[in-house]
């Protein structure tokens, strides 16, 4: 009968410190999901603070993209609509004309 006290005691000993180890990790999961949520707060923080600081830019009236510089002399007057690129590409063929096709020798 000693035998089975002493390994029912061990049993409870090692169930009890099981417990305790159990309990222990609960603790550091809620810290470190605290913790991943803390990181993920700030991160939505500094995305906020971006956006306050960039939709203001946005909203600013069209007079703003009225003119856009082409190359270092020259500028080009656009409406927010049209992109750049488009007024380039008249630009370049309206200053130089088309080379007709050449002929294979």
């Amino acid at each position: 009968m000693e035998a089975y006290t002493e390994a029912a005691n061990k049993c409870i000993d090692s169930a009890t410190t099981f417990l305790d180890y159990a309990r222990l990790f609960v603790e550091a999961k809620r810290a470190y999901e605290l913790w991943q949520k803390e990181i993920e707060l700030s991160r939505v923080r500094k995305e906020i603070s971006a956006l306050k600081l960039v939709i203001p830019l946005l909203a600013e009236p069209a007079a703003a993209c009225q003119t856009e510089s082409l190359s270092s002399d020259s500028y080009a007057s656009t409406s927010c609509n049209e992109p750049a690129s488009e007024i380039r590409s008249e630009r370049a063929t309206s200053r130089y004309p088309r080379l007709p096709p050449t002929r294979p020798a």
